[in-house]
């Protein structure tokens, strides 16, 4: 609970690019329209702690977010996107996949998350993005 909303946390055990059919699973049991949800997702086009929170648009090459869009019939679904950098040499693919290697950092991003998340709960989509899209995890 926070103020008084009931909030579920939901980390789909499907492949990334089958996203979709869990968010589609979820909001269909629990009645749950999808404009309030937020999709959590990384990202290695955004700096690493970078926040970026949108109310809808493209997949932005996401895998992830392409399902959910694709399964959903919409893009305007709210989505945070949190940057993981892009400090990879080969392929995309090899460096989302590969194991996180700095523990506080990953640390700092959860915290840096949860708390954009709940600013969303507080403030709503539309009035937190200003907001969230300025902090970076050091904030």
């Amino acid at each position: 609970m926070c103020n008084n909303e009931e909030i579920f946390l939901v980390k789909p055990t499907t492949y990334m690019n089958r996203s979709g059919f869990a968010v589609r699973e979820v909001t269909e049991i629990f009645g749950i329209d999808i404009y309030d949800t937020v999709i959590v997702s990384d990202d290695y086009n955004l700096e690493l702690g970078q926040l970026r929170l949108r109310e809808a648009g493209s997949a932005g090459g996401h895998n992830g977010l392409k399902s959910v869009i694709s399964i959903m019939g919409t893009d305007e679904i709210p989505r945070l996107r949190i940057g993981i950098g892009n400090d990879f040499n080969g392929e995309s693919s090899d460096y989302v996949l590969s194991k996180f290697e700095n523990n506080d950092i990953l640390e700092e991003l959860k915290v840096s998350g949860a708390n954009a998340i709940e600013t969303i709960i507080n403030l709503g989509i539309t009035m937190s993005m200003n907001e969230i899209n300025q902090r970076r995890i050091d904030e």
